[in-house]
């Protein structure tokens, strides 16, 4: 396990192996089938079968999600276990050119102290190149926010999307649940986003990406080609919803309410409100999209 500096970030390669997560869902049934509710759940089965023909064994499916959800995130923060030095030294390079970039540092400064971010392995569990757990686990489960990433994951011949700025994105994903939290996070649904948070994280990284030096920027969130600032804006200003969440991010997230002010970066949609709303159909200012 290794800390980023002295930040609230660490790096933990130790994954939930099968044997692992069979051992654990086996510890649990072992448990409950010797507990004093488990005569009462098999006469429930039986009295089922006489009536209905069939029952279903639902407690296997509980006793999985907590092997997903409690076991699972124990082991992933395990700092006894496994462990890859290779893996945990080339996400502290990531963290490193992330850490040295004007947006970066920012960023990784306005993490909640009090909550650890946990950058562990990404073993497939979760969907796309990259997660973070949306809000702080629960105690039970570890604490902290979990951010599933493997810097060695990606084919970058081939995918628009690489390491570095992917983790930043996850980093902008990790900043709001350490701070907002599920129930403070923004879910709407969007055309070419899967929720306002990504809009949020993709237009942030596209921020990240001019200081890295990248020509080129991400159309949207489903859409992750590379294309020119103008086709960046042109894409936003052609939807009404996209231009309400911009501007509700400017009202209501400070770390944005920053970014707006700065003149360098070549796609910066937050600074550019008004230029992109130029462009659209819609001349009249936007209300702030209410807080959820």
């Amino acid at each position: 396990m290794l800390q980023f500096k002295d930040f609230p970030i660490f790096v933990n390669m130790n994954y939930f192996s099968d044997e692992e997560r069979a051992a654990a869902l086996q510890a649990r049934k072992k448990k409950f089938y010797s507990s004093a509710g488990a005569a009462a759940y098999m006469k429930e089965l039986e009295d089922a079968r006489r009536k209905y023909g069939q029952a279903v064994d639902y407690k296997q499916f509980e006793f999985e999600a907590q092997v997903d959800n409690i076991d699972r995130r124990l082991d992933e923060i395990r700092t006894d276990g496994m462990s890859n030095g290779n893996w945990e030294r080339e996400v502290i390079k990531h963290l490193t050119t992330i850490a040295s970039t004007r947006i970066g540092n920012l960023l990784i400064r306005c993490l909640r102290k009090t909550v650890k971010v946990w950058i562990v392995f990404d073993d497939g569990s979760d969907p796309g190149a990259a997660s973070t757990t949306p809000g702080v686990l629960s105690d039970e489960a570890g604490g902290g926010v979990r951010l599933h990433f493997d810097p060695f994951g990606f084919n970058e011949t081939g995918f628009s999307y690489t390491p570095g700025d992917v983790l930043f994105h996850e980093l902008v994903h990790a900043y709001r649940s350490g701070w907002k939290g599920i129930d403070g996070s923004n879910w709407r649904k969007l055309e070419q986003y899967k929720s306002a948070e990504e809009f949020l994280a993709i237009h942030l990284q596209n921020v990240y990406l001019h200081y890295i030096g990248a020509p080129s920027f991400y159309l949207s969130h489903s859409v992750a080609t590379l294309s020119t600032v103008n086709s960046v804006y042109a894409n936003i200003a052609r939807s009404r919803e996209t231009l309400e969440v911009l501007n509700y991010y400017l009202y209501h997230e400070p770390f944005v309410r920053e970014i707006a002010k700065w003149t360098e970066p070549k796609c910066n949609i937050w600074r550019d409100y008004q230029r992109i709303l130029g462009r659209s159909s819609f001349r009249a200012a936007l209300p702030s999209y209410p807080v959820p």
